[in-house]
């Protein structure tokens, strides 16, 4: 059985301790793998580019560095957008519950 998600795993795994059930979790957005039984994680698009490593983003808004995405929340969805578009990037922004998870477009 596979658990589909949009959710952030970490974010998920303070709320769901049942991953035993599932063979796969497919989670991020689709941006990440992770086999329960294992405990081995599976990225499925390159992590974001060394300016947000850095914390270019973060002198802007507060924000989370997950291993494909980056997540913030409102109100910050605008300064978060003009850091993607002064990066250059060709990431797509999802917005769920307050949730803004920025990632690449695969």
């Amino acid at each position: 059985m596979v658990l589909v998600t949009g959710r952030e795993l970490r974010d998920l795994q303070t709320v769901f301790d049942r991953f035993d059930l599932f063979d796969l979790v497919v989670a991020e957005n689709g941006a990440l793998l992770y086999r329960p039984q294992t405990r081995e994680e599976k990225c499925v698009a390159e992590p974001p580019r060394p300016p947000w490593r850095s914390g270019y983003g973060a002198r802007r808004y507060p924000a989370a560095y997950r291993p494909v995405i980056v997540a913030t929340r409102e109100p910050y969805e605008v300064a978060a957008l003009e850091v993607v578009r002064e990066l250059g990037l060709e990431w797509q922004v999802i917005f769920n519950k307050g949730a803004v998870m920025l990632l690449r477009r695969v």
